[in-house]
């Protein structure tokens, strides 16, 4: 437990994961102060600069690889200081993140809320990483409205959540886009002032870089922060039209997550939304469901063609285009498929198994807000789809699949 005394205007650079406390003085991260008595808690994945506002003593209780460093005088740290308070200065509406992974994206942005709300404002925070969702769950974008300074994005609650459906973004650029509109306009409607959107780390290649430059056009930003030199130059453009483009260096020491750690922080999201459930249950015949092939097409019915036998093992049957689909209680065997595609007149015959759609994670919808849950099972014969939720969501309208399959420690699953 090294005591560490720092200088007035001194900064150190604390990884974790550590417990920091305050023996005496004054010191700042991202702008929020901590003071005598104060206790900081570094999780294992984040690093911060520390800055000294008075003499100070820290008592640290370092965990395993946890580090302290000094920071040089040309530590990135100090421009985002300045372009902050420039932004929060120059009252700019929409400012948006951009980077790769781990250049310090959210932690930027927690800057500029933490900067906001010392200047009595109001800020949005919208989380547009799907992958790494630090306000609401995996698979969605969330909105938080910050009412208290905070070091770490995963402390703030989401007023709004819109579920996307998966971890990645490549091939739901569209969704993505319309629902941060969605968000933007009820943070615009709400008055809450500036909306910062924090984006995810895609930007390495032409298909990302035309997603955040979709982004861009779509959204309309009144600023662009972009983090990282290697990026520079390519966002520049846009201040023909009137936006403030600010370039940024990244600290050349920084926490970089593994594979493992980012799967792990994944999972408890996924544990603070969906642990704990009660069992609800749904007629399908009341909702709409979709985000899954089985329910793209027509509900079929079982025609006289089919042996008794088969048809005891057929518990739900649609046809969409060229193909069948099925649930079965048992196996099909090939004679059977090819005698049903003849029969409903399809080249192709998907088969799922009963119990195919356990903790399936889902999102339910009354219309205006998203909410996480997992599938508990589809009684097919009984015409009822039990989710397992922890919101009470009085009046549901749409149940969404995504392609994402959590086992019973809440890790995603391979879906093949």
């Amino acid at each position: 437990m090294p005591i560490i005394k720092m200088r007035e205007n001194e900064l150190i650079k604390l990884f974790g994961p550590m417990l920091v406390n305050v023996n005496s003085g004054e010191i700042e991260i991202l702008n929020k102060k901590f003071r005598e008595g104060d206790k900081i808690v570094i999780h294992k994945v984040r690093s911060y600069i520390v800055h000294a506002l008075k003499n100070t003593e820290l008592d640290i209780n370092m965990g395993p690889d946890a580090q302290i460093h000094s920071v040089e005088n040309n530590e990135p740290y100090l421009e985002w200081v300045n372009t902050v308070n420039e932004i929060v200065d120059n009252r700019y509406e929409k400012i948006i993140v951009l980077g790769g992974v781990d250049c310090g994206k959210s932690t930027y942005s927690i800057l500029l809320i933490n900067t906001s709300l010392e200047k009595n404002y109001k800020p949005a925070l919208i989380d547009g990483d799907v992958g790494q969702a630090d306000i609401g769950p995996p698979g969605f974008i969330s909105m938080a409205y910050p009412e208290q300074q905070v070091i770490w994005m995963r402390e703030l609650k989401p007023v709004s959540m819109r579920f996307i459906g998966d971890i990645k973004p490549q091939y739901l650029v569209g969704t993505i886009l319309l629902k941060m509109k969605e968000l933007i306009g009820k943070a615009r409607e709400d008055n809450r002032y500036p909306i910062v959107i924090d984006t995810d780390g895609w930007i390495g290649d032409e298909y990302a870089l035309n997603y955040k430059q979709k982004m861009i056009n779509e959204i309309k930003p009144d600023v662009i922060v972009i983090l990282g030199e290697e990026y520079r130059g390519l966002f520049k453009k846009y201040e023909r039209i009137g936006i403030k483009v600010y370039e940024l260096r990244t600290p050349s020491v920084r926490r970089v997550r593994t594979r493992d750690e980012r799967r792990m922080l994944r999972r408890e999201k996924y544990m603070e939304y969906l642990g704990e459930p009660r069992k609800v249950s749904y007629p399908l015949d009341n909702i709409v469901v979709y985000g899954h092939p089985l329910f793209y097409g027509i509900e079929q019915p079982l025609k006289g063609d089919i042996n008794v036998d088969i048809a005891s093992k057929i518990l739900y049957l649609t046809k969409s285009n060229d193909t069948l689909y099925l649930v079965a209680s048992a196996q099909i065997r090939n004679d059977v498929i090819a005698s049903l595609k003849n029969i409903y007149g399809v080249n192709k015959v998907k088969i799922y198994t009963e119990g195919f759609e356990r903790n399936l994670y889902i999102a339910l919808s009354d219309g205006f807000e998203d909410y996480p849950g997992l599938i508990e099972k589809i009684d097919f014969r009984e015409r009822i789809i039990v989710v397992k939720t922890k919101y009470n969501v009085e009046s549901i309208k749409w149940i969404k699949f995504s392609n994402i399959r959590l086992n019973d420690e809440f890790l995603e699953q391979n879906m093949s």
